[in-house]
């Protein structure tokens, strides 16, 4: 059982058809929270990149000196989550079972590192 407090932060999701302005509202609220907090490190990145390069990075780590198998994931996310307190994900759409799993593994990494 985690001793962490729960914390609630509201978080947003936006779906709709090709051509809504998903993508706009997230370059907006990017560039807005990137001017109102400029200390802020914040990533904006499109979620197919994103898993390719966490694929990468997995990989890298698991053949690392310090690495291996066991906690690779949460690991990256760790990292990740001293790299980008902001994470934007752009177009993410999950149809990989194994990708779910990761993810998973990933946010967890981020949320033990005290990211919101």
């Amino acid at each position: 059982q985690s001793t962490r407090k729960s914390i609630n932060v509201p978080g947003l999701y936006l779906f709709g058809s090709v051509g809504s302005g998903k993508s706009l509202l997230m370059d907006l609220f990017y560039s807005h929270a990137c001017s109102a907090l400029p200390t802020l490190p914040a990533r904006r990145v499109h979620f197919h990149e994103f898993m390719l390069k966490m694929h990468q990075s997995i990989h890298a780590f698991k053949h690392s000196p310090q690495g291996g198998t066991h906690g690779a994931v949460q690991a990256v996310g760790a990292s990740l989550a001293r790299e980008s307190r902001l994470l934007c994900l752009d177009e993410l759409q999950i149809s990989d079972i194994a990708d779910a799993a990761i993810l998973c593994q990933l946010f967890q990494g981020m949320w033990d590192e005290g990211c919101c």
